[in-house]
C-alpha cells in the first residue's frame, strides 16, 4: 500500500518503503525495511548533514543542485529511504555528494562503467594507494548500484552482475599486486 503523497509521510510503518514518484518502471520488489522509530532522528540528522555539506560546496551550481536533491521528486524519496536505513550508503554519499549529481546527469549505466574501468586501478602502484583506490571504487560503486536497484532501473540480475564485476576487479587487481611485490 502506497502512502498518499499529500500525507507528508514517505513511508508507511506497516509496509515497505517505496518511492512516491517512480521513474522508468515500477519497483518489483521491496526496497528497504521501514526504519525503526529511533531511525527518524537519524534521518533528520542525515538530512541536516546533507544540507550542511551542500552549503560548504565551493561551486554555487553544485551547492544548489546538491541541496535540491533532498526535495527532488525522483531522488528525494530514495535518498530518504537510504538515510533512514543504511549508515554505510549514507556515509558514502556524504563523502562524495557530487557522485549523486553524476548519477542524475549520466545515469547508472555510464557511471558504473566509469567507476569500474580497469584503467582506474594499477596493480603496480604502492599498496597504500592501491588499497585506498579500491576502497573508493567500492564506495562509489555501492552507491550507484544501490540507487539503480532502489529506483528500479536495474533488474536483480544486473545488480548482482555489477557487484560481481566489482568483486572480480578488486580481487584480480589485489592478486596482481601481490604477485608483482
Amino acid at each position: 500500500m502506497m502512502p498518499e503523497t499529500g500525507s507528508g509521510h514517505w513511508y508507511d510503518a506497516g509496509n515497505w518503503i517505496r518511492p512516491l514518484v517512480l521513474t522508468r518502471r515500477p519497483l518489483h520488489h521491496p526496497a528497504l525495511m521501514p526504519p525503526l522509530p529511533s531511525a527518524d532522528g537519524d534521518l533528520l540528522n542525515r538530512i541536516g548533514r546533507w544540507r550542511d555539506t551542500a552549503a560548504r560546496m565551493a561551486d554555487p551550481g553544485e551547492r544548489e543542485r546538491i541541496a535540491a536533491l533532498v526535495d527532488d521528486p525522483r531522488m528525494g524519496p530514495v535518498l530518504h529511504g537510504i538515510w533512514a536505513a543504511s549508515s554505510f550508503l549514507s556515509d558514502a554519499m556524504q563523502a562524495r555528494p557530487t557522485l549523486l549529481l553524476d548519477y542524475v546527469d549520466s545515469g547508472p549505466d555510464v557511471l558504473i562503467d566509469d567507476i569500474l574501468d580497469v584503467g582506474n586501478v594499477d596493480p603496480q602502484q604502492d599498496r597504500t594507494r592501491l588499497m585506498s583506490r579500491l576502497r573508493l571504487m567500492r564506495r562509489d560503486a555501492a552507491v550507484v548500484i544501490a540507487l539503480a536497484d532502489l529506483e528500479g532501473l536495474w533488474p536483480l540480475e544486473r545488480v548482482t552482475g555489477e557487484l560481481t564485476r566489482l568483486a572480480d576487479l578488486a580481487t584480480r587487481t589485489a592478486t596482481d599486486h601481490l604477485i608483482l611485490e
